[in-house]
């Protein structure tokens, strides 16, 4: 078998649409391949074994053939299949969801860089399967996803006298908290609660921050600033931080 046309990998599924009339096409995101389309053939027919296991945030083991000429990726096989069809059981898990998917299409990954955005994915919709905590979710995901990107904030005292205070006021330009007195414009509050919890989630492991208590008070200083720091890094408005205002800002 030819290894640099046959591909097994771990993979969850992010997006599928229709292709043709019984075909479906899915973007996926493997720890060794990255981000990429694939074709599964028969999968629109109820009949076909990938009907039920190729869906949005299936999390599975892909047998994946690709074609040198054609340049695209056939659905050989699946495997191992993880049902998470509990985020359709609510609106707020397709939505948290939707925006996990958006920002994962619209960055750029380096090989040296899937399996990190392969576990993000599958830890934060973990959280929320083992969890139900679309607050806990958001924030490891959000936080790990700026950490990735090379966004690391001083957080735990003032970027400009580097005294540590119990207020601050976070600069979106400038990277970090600054007290009362060096603050500049003083847009965005966030006191030393929400800095020590927001730290906790950009060093902290998986298996430890799934005890952590997430303080609303806390969540929406955090919140507040993660979508603006967001609308900086992305160039077009991504469609999902609208569903992102209508569960967190009820």
């Amino acid at each position: 078998m030819n290894k640099l046309r046959h591909i097994k990998t771990d993979a969850i599924i992010l997006k599928t649409s229709a292709s043709g009339e019984i075909n479906r096409n899915f973007i996926f995101i493997s720890p060794i391949i990255g981000v990429q389309n694939a074709t599964a053939f028969g999968a629109a027919k109820h009949s076909s074994r990938f009907c039920a296991s190729v869906q949005p945030y299936i999390v599975a083991n892909l047998n994946l053939y690709k074609s040198e000429k054609l340049n695209y990726l056939k659905l050989e096989d699946i495997s191992n299949v993880i049902l998470n069809d509990f985020i359709n059981n609510k609106l707020e898990y397709i939505y948290l969801t939707s925006f996990f998917t958006d920002i994962l299409l619209n960055s750029y990954i380096s090989s040296d860089e899937f399996k990190s955005y392969f576990y993000l994915l599958f830890y934060s919709i973990s959280i929320l399967k083992e969890q139900n905590d679309i607050y806990k979710s958001f924030l490891f995901f959000t936080s790990k996803f700026l950490f990735l990107s090379g966004y690391k904030f001083n957080l735990m005292k003032c970027s400009h006298c580097g005294c540590k205070f119990d207020r601050y006021y976070f600069d979106i330009n400038n990277g970090g908290v600054f007290c009362e007195n060096d603050a500049v414009g003083k847009k965005f509050f966030i006191d030393f609660k929400s800095c020590n919890l927001w730290e906790n989630f950009y060093i902290g492991k998986y298996m430890d921050l799934k005890s952590e208590i997430i303080d609303l008070t806390c969540f929406k200083q955090i919140y507040t600033i993660t979508v603006n720091i967001i609308k900086n890094i992305f160039e077009k408005q991504l469609v999902t931080l609208n569903f992102l205002d209508e569960i967190f800002n009820k």
